[in-house]
């Protein structure tokens, strides 16, 4: 056999063995899918094996792309195994309805050998040891800095010697691991509840421990491509290059902007993933792990039943409230702190442009002061989210105008350019679709929630709505009007019919709310529903999207305000044209004059140029976000001493809701009128 044919055997050899280790660990998974998630109550279960088969997936996918494709699909199908075998191992630990083991002892009467888990567990790490201490070291071999971790032959012609103190701390870590497995994480003098925190831990140490071994894994892969001048294949060398590049990347993103962004960019990304960070944190609370967590700290909770149920205060509401309020506090400090900053020589720029170690310090910082506040203070932030979370619901409509605007004027451009009917067509489809579902939903409106003769007050307000709505659409059709049209009049309907039907929804009266009678059977602690989802998708978009054109948004604004107030006393401006203000050429060389200002700035520039958006209101929006986020995340949710269970529905809820609905269309419609009243034409 010659070496061509002996290669192509053996890589033959190496792809049948890696498919069927492959195969062997989508059928474990599978299972583990089928057997712990079968449950509503197993989405920490869910969500490890999801991340799991993720980061296999992705380590699978760059082993594709990889030079030495046979050799490191092979290793990737054992680490995908010992990945595989670490998650199963987790889930034993998890709560007692996800376990699969609960269920094989109710069905057959028989407790599950624990032992024969235990000796599994013990023979396969002792394996790896054995094999890791025992194999002969090669160049690529994993090494802790100069010297090579082996018992093995030292190599030829090199000064490379084993690391006596390092193995024996590594057999020190084996004997804990040892002692942990064979024991079952188990305490035969702790309760019952003690015992079930003890499961939690081990859940979270050794999901923890699989995930950051794939995710090192994955990066022994790619750091060579990254760092090509380094020795990346010892552990130190990737424990290093590791944190060489998170380095790097924290410095470029969060200190100095990238090459492709600018100053302005690169910040307004910063505070963006602050207020998402927060979110996500927000969100983890209504974990069940972390919730039980919380319901065992006798801070959060201070009454517990015998089933482990907190009869005080929800702990997840409260950790919510603390979590959205430091952020909260975050940017309104900044948005008076930088308020009628106008020029980039303020030194006040410095600190919304730079400064980011310490930024980061101080939300942080707020995030864990807030937990000491006292439970009592949850009552008057709730006061607070009515009004702020109104506020946000008119801004969210004007950053949906600017985003129909620019998709109008968008498409418009292209079917001049192409002058092709197509961008016609679909901008019509898109004002038929919006016009129709708003249509279909208002007559749900009053099918369903308008069935009794006494929900007059659902009748009112979805008539008001609708009249309200019609005029908007018949006013954005003038001739008078500039930047109208029914898009954007469709869009805005349609987002007025959404606040509609979470207004109605939040009507305590039953015979006027279809859902209030499901409500009222579920468990109605803050969690994350349908509405609360939609909601904070919504949010989550909007605050991206305000982040891209806080510039183009914040002159609006002004330009509106300024127009309204010339208004109120009295003044009007002659109109020179007939038309429109500004040609479309005109308008595209304003946009582009506008980006050139934002392109132009550089880090720490100290000039006399005017600042491309406000600052104080950039942060000023994200402050009302936080305070929409903590209304949207809790379901307006007001718990009282002695009751978890509790409906989320409430007049006060209504109320806002329904009228901010009302609200949006009217500052629709005098965004629309105001130029026509303020202007006037040239007399002839």
């Amino acid at each position: 056999m010659d070496d061509t044919t002996s290669a192509k055997f053996w890589n033959f050899l190496r792809l049948l063995s890696a498919s069927a280790m492959y195969l062997s660990s989508s059928i474990v998974v599978i299972l583990l899918f089928l057997l712990y998630t079968k449950h509503d109550s197993c989405r920490t279960n869910l969500f490890l094996l999801i991340g799991t088969v993720l980061l296999c997936g992705i380590a699978i996918v760059i082993s594709v792309f990889l030079d030495s494709y046979p050799e490191r699909l092979m290793q990737t199908s054992f680490v995908t195994m010992y990945t595989t075998y670490l998650t199963y191992a987790s889930l034993r630990y998890g709560q007692s309805e996800c376990d699969a083991e609960r269920d094989y002892a109710i069905k057959t009467g028989n407790q599950p050998d624990l032992n024969l888990y235990s000796v599994a567990d013990v023979l396969i790490i002792f394996c790896l040891v054995a094999f890791a201490c025992l194999r002969a070291p090669q160049p690529y071999y994993r090494k802790f800095g100069r010297v090579i971790i082996s018992r093995g032959r030292i190599l030829t012609g090199k000064d490379k010697s084993c690391s006596s103190s390092f193995l024996h701390f590594v057999f020190s870590l084996f004997s804990v691991h040892l002692m942990m497995v064979i024991t079952n994480w188990y305490n035969p003098r702790e309760t019952h509840y003690g015992e079930e925190a003890v499961n939690w831990v081990a859940l979270t140490l050794k999901t923890f421990s699989s995930l950051v071994s794939i995710f090192l894994y994955i990066w022994s892969l790619i750091a060579p491509s990254i760092f090509p001048d380094r020795d990346v294949h010892s552990i130190q060398g990737i424990l290093t290059s590791l944190g060489t590049f998170t380095c790097k990347a924290l410095y470029v993103v969060f200190i100095k902007p990238c090459p492709w962004w600018n100053q302005s960019k690169s910040t307004r990304f910063a505070y963006t993933f602050l207020l998402l960070a927060g979110t996500v944190a927000s969100c983890t609370m209504y974990l069940p792990a972390v919730r039980r967590a919380l319901e065992s700290n006798p801070y959060f909770c201070s009454r517990l039943t015998k089933m482990g149920n907190c009869l005080s205060m929800d702990p997840a509401y409260l950790a919510v409230y603390r979590i959205c309020f430091s952020m909260a506090a975050f940017f309104l400090l900044f948005a008076m702190i930088l308020y009628s900053v106008e020029f980039h020589s303020d030194p006040r720029a410095l600190i919304h442009n730079a400064l980011w170690l310490v930024k980061f310090g101080l939300f942080f910082g707020l995030v864990l002061c807030t937990f000491f506040i006292p439970m009592e203070f949850s009552k008057v932030w709730m006061y607070f989210g009515l009004i702020g979370t109104s506020m946000f619901i008119i801004i969210q409509l004007f950053l949906l105008v600017d985003f129909t605007r620019v998709w109008n004027k968008t498409w418009a451009r292209k079917m001049e350019k192409t002058g092709k009917r197509c961008w016609f067509y679909l901008v019509f489809a898109c004002t038929v679709i919006f016009y129709g579902i708003s249509a279909a939903a208002i007559v749900c409106f009053y099918v369903f929630f308008g069935a009794s003769y006494k929900c007059k007050t659902n009748k009112m307000f979805v008539s008001i709505n609708l009249v309200l709505c019609a005029v908007a659409a018949i006013i954005s059709i003038h001739p008078m009007v500039q930047d109208g049209g029914l898009l954007q009049s469709s869009v805005v309907t349609a987002y007025s019919v959404y606040l509609t039907w979470s207004a109605l929804s939040y009507n305590p009266n039953e015979r006027c709310n279809p859902v209030a009678t499901y409500v009222s059977e579920a468990d109605m602690r803050p969690n994350l529903n349908i509405q609360a989802s939609l909601d904070l998708c919504l949010l989550v978009i909007t605050i991206i999207y305000f982040s891209v054109r806080v510039s183009p948004i914040t002159d609006t604004l002004r330009e509106l305000i300024a127009t309204t107030l010339r208004l109120i006393v009295g003044l009007r401006r002659r109109k020179v044209k007939d038309g429109e203000d500004q040609s479309p050429d005109e308008e595209r060389g304003n946009e582009a004059a506008l980006h050139e200002n934002e392109s132009s700035q550089q880090l720490f520039e100290f000039s006399d140029e005017k600042v491309p958006y406000s600052y104080s209101f950039f942060h000023f929006v994200y402050f009302v976000a936080a305070i929409h986020l903590t209304m949207v995340l809790t379901n307006w949710y007001s718990p009282k001493d002695g009751s978890n269970i509790k409906l989320s529905i409430a007049w006060a809820a209504m109320s806002i809701k329904m009228t901010s609905s009302s609200m949006c269309v009217l500052l629709y419609i005098w965004s629309l009128a105001v130029p026509i009243l303020l202007y006037t034409k040239k007399p002839c």
